[in-house]
């Protein structure tokens, strides 16, 4: 009766543990691609180069009575997803190159609130041992909606198979500049190489109403009056097209004086230039978020940090992503 009793104990135990391992996961599946297929193709392969610094940390979903938060799986791994989307879309009529998909960052989040995806890269056309870069892939899915993971499911199912497509069609280059693939490992320090901002080390004097203003050091208006504190900006004025001297905070993305950068939060607040990244502390209003997504998201836009349903008032240390001027928590 004793052996049948552990007997018993140990085979509970075995279930009440697979039961919880099996909670704790949720597949996302990849189905075959519903889009067209080109006439032709560039290309008749794809490789996949993976430079995310999480390669094992791919999405969660947060849901049910206890809002619970379980790991995601995928049904494939990302190299197969893009290599079957790849081959069922290659025609016929195809060249014989090879196309190149450097994978910068993807990550899926369902909470109750909303469903996400973030997919980060850049297609490349490979000649020999060379690379040259035909597209840049930034894409974001965020939306409310019921059954949000089927609904997230065939969106990026769809988003997906829709860039390889669309990269399979080019082969127009984007810079003269061809890559190694020691090049495309150090893809983000290339490319911020090529905009002044990262690769000058003074800045001109000025109001810049945004962020590509700022990365292309070319301000909007001159400084007409200007008060500083050691919290930051208390008072900037310019002229505005009509000649008047008004308050240039409302329509400020930055302020550059005396070669600081002060980027506006809820203040301005000093900006700092670390390991080829600028930074800065300070408080950030942050809206709706893209799901609570911690890994390789902003705060301000869509790809948002924490999820917040409400507008939310962060102080925390930012650097500001060099493609789109967000605020990213690293």
């Amino acid at each position: 009766m004793k052996k049948l009793i552990i007997l018993l104990t140990i085979l509970s135990n075995s279930l009440l543990w697979a039961q919880s391992k099996e909670n704790t996961t949720v597949t996302f599946n990849f189905e075959n691609t519903s889009i067209a297929l080109p006439q032709s193709s560039f290309y008749s392969t794809l490789q996949i180069l993976d430079i995310r610094k999480q390669k094992e940390d791919v999405g969660f979903v947060k849901y049910g009575g206890q809002n619970s938060k379980k790991k995601l799986l995928l049904s494939k791994t990302i190299e197969n997803i893009f290599i079957d989307y790849f081959n069922q879309l290659l025609p016929q009529n195809s060249a014989s190159k090879n196309l190149t998909f450097l994978l910068r960052d993807f990550y899926i989040s369902e909470t109750p609130n909303q469903a996400n995806f973030l997919l980060k890269g850049a297609f490349f056309s490979q000649e020999n041992d060379t690379y040259h870069l035909i597209s840049k892939v930034e894409k974001k899915i965020s939306f409310n909606s019921t059954d949000k993971l089927m609904s997230l499911q065939k969106q990026v199912n769809n988003l997906i198979s829709t860039e390889i497509k669309t990269a399979m069609e080019s082969n127009t280059f984007l810079m003269e500049r061809a890559f190694t693939l020691n090049d495309m490992i150090s893809y983000d320090d290339i490319m911020k190489s090529e905009i002044p901002l990262y690769s000058n080390n003074k800045y001109p004097d000025g109001i810049y109403k945004s962020f590509e203003s700022l990365k292309h050091l070319k301000p909007d208006f001159p400084i007409q009056e200007i008060a500083l504190s050691p919290s930051g900006i208390k008072k900037i004025k310019y002229k505005d097209n009509s000649g008047e001297i008004v308050n240039a905070k409302p329509i400020a993305y930055a302020i550059v004086k005396d070669n600081n950068i002060y980027i506006k939060g809820l203040n301005f607040y000093g900006v700092i230039k670390e390991k080829n990244n600028f930074y800065f502390v300070g408080e950030v209003v942050q809206g709706p978020s893209f799901g609570d997504v911690l890994l390789g998201t902003a705060i301000g836009g869509v790809g948002g940090g924490i999820a917040m349903s409400q507008s939310t008032t962060l102080t925390y240390k930012y650097r500001i992503d060099y493609e789109t001027g967000e605020f990213v928590r690293d």
